[in-house]
């Protein structure tokens, strides 16, 4: 699907996979913006496994769940287990991510390039789920913010942010979960790379690295439980 601009709202429960009954079929939703601005984009996959937005499969603009432009403004709700979102966002100025996925043993994993003022909003209720950020690979951004709220148990992040203004903001309740957060950038002294982080639950492992330059750090971190594992790194 190849869209200019405007308004798009996709249902899950209309993108129905071959041969399988709509109550328990495997939904697939692909999309492919190129260039456009101003793009509202709800998805709803509200029911049965193996749903999908992208290909996971897949590696650059093939995993079709690519979305270039500005002012985007994007949500989506995923509600199973081995659900699936892969894809990659380049805007220019605005952009705005609201997900939830509730189940177990889904993927999140998205790569944004360049722009400022971008918003990761994530809600994950769930156990063994794997969530990978890759922002600023390629193009470094400016003023990143990413929330994250956490309710279960052997999940894994993996956070790469390469911005001129940071702000991590999570919220954890379970056990035996894995972060990784990276910050880097090149910024002013009035820019910030800062980690806030309240942690309830036993066997968690938090590895926090920021690497800036001119750029002010910072991290908050509010634990409670036995058995955490705290790895911070900060250098300029």
């Amino acid at each position: 699907m190849r869209m200019q601009k405007g308004i798009l709202f996709v249902m899950g429960s209309l993108v129905i996979g071959l041969g399988h009954t709509p109550l328990y079929a495997d939904q697939s939703v692909y999309i492919d913006q190129v260039a456009g601005d101003n793009l509202t984009l709800t998805i709803n996959q509200n029911s049965g496994d193996g749903n999908s937005i992208g290909d996971p499969t897949a590696v650059g603009d093939s995993q079709y769940f690519a979305i270039d432009g500005d002012s985007q403004t994007i949500t989506v709700d995923q509600i199973g287990s081995s659900n699936t979102l892969t894809g990659s966002i380049l805007y220019t100025d605005t952009f705005e991510f609201d997900l939830s996925q509730t189940g177990s043993t889904n993927t999140f994993a998205i790569q944004q390039e360049g722009g400022s003022n971008g918003s990761i909003v994530a809600d994950f209720v769930g156990s063994n789920n794997d969530v990978i950020i890759d922002a600023g690979l390629v193009t470094s951004s400016e003023y990143m913010n990413l929330d994250l709220d956490v309710t279960g148990d052997y999940n894994v992040f993996d956070w790469t942010i390469d911005a001129d203004g940071v702000l991590n903001n999570v919220t954890v309740a379970g056990d035996y979960n894995d972060f990784e957060i990276d910050q880097n950038g090149y910024g002013t002294s009035i820019d910030y790379h800062e980690v806030i982080m309240n942690m309830v639950g036993d066997n968690n492992v938090v590895d926090i690295i920021q690497e800036t330059t001119l750029n002010a750090s910072h991290i908050d971190l509010d634990l409670s439980g036995d058995n955490q594992v705290i790895t911070i790194t900060q250098s300029d």
